[in-house]
């Protein structure tokens, strides 16, 4: 997405319509504010941004000034069959608690993706792959959210664990940078062709989600 921060507003969007039978959500500016932690003014812009890009379609344009009467939207990206097409498993607490503490994190869900492709604890994209599509975004920017998010990361007093891991591994003959998202984790020592997924036991037990546990380290998920 080519306006900055219309990312962030379109995930929220997502992730709350996501979770409805419908697949729409009522949300005013206040609402999305909220749930990204940017101004009214930037969500205004952002939304008629994914409007005119037909990411999202507003079915309602609700009151002004009305705390009931509030726009009505639907994102299309929401309808798919899960046992047909792709998607890519992304805990909610990525959106209800990263996203609104820092631009940074819109990272988070691109890295998952990157991950989810081999079914891997780690992956390598480069910094001018993670630029491309993240769209409005310089690789000087890359480069500051990728340190926000390891070494910077209790610097912001969140209390939130520290969301990424990056160490660096061979590769054909190089050494490239390794990304791991530290909120998951896939387990192959179960049965199966695939992996099953796991949610860390440090974020299971900073977001109170537990679930039959598999070995020490890790819990089921919970999206």
């Amino acid at each position: 997405m080519m306006r900055r921060h219309a990312a962030t507003v379109y995930l929220a969007l997502y992730h709350c319509a996501w979770h409805t039978k419908r697949k729409k959500i009522r949300a005013s500016l206040k609402n999305v504010s909220d749930w990204t932690g940017l101004d009214y003014r930037t969500v205004r812009e952002c939304l008629k941004y994914l409007v005119w890009r037909r990411f999202i379609i507003c079915r309602s344009p609700g009151t002004l000034r009305s705390s009931s009467a509030v726009p009505v939207w639907e994102i299309p990206a929401t309808k798919f069959n899960m046992k047909k097409d792709g998607w890519v498993p992304v805990p909610s607490f990525i959106f209800t608690d990263y996203l609104p503490a820092h631009s940074a994190c819109l990272l988070l869900p691109l890295l998952l993706y990157y991950q989810n492709m081999r079914k891997r604890n780690e992956c390598f994209p480069s910094i001018s792959t993670l630029r491309l599509m993240l769209g409005c975004w310089s690789e000087r920017m890359v480069y500051d959210a990728l340190k926000v998010l390891t070494d910077d990361w209790d610097l912001l007093g969140t209390g939130l664990p520290v969301p990424v891991a990056i160490a660096r591994r061979p590769k054909v003959g190089v050494r490239n940078r390794c990304y791991s998202v530290r909120a998951v984790y896939y387990d192959y020592e179960t049965m199966g062709d695939l992996p099953v997924l796991f949610l860390t036991k440090e974020f299971s037990s900073a977001f109170n989600i537990y679930g039959k546990s598999r070995n020490l380290a890790a819990y089921d998920v919970q999206w």
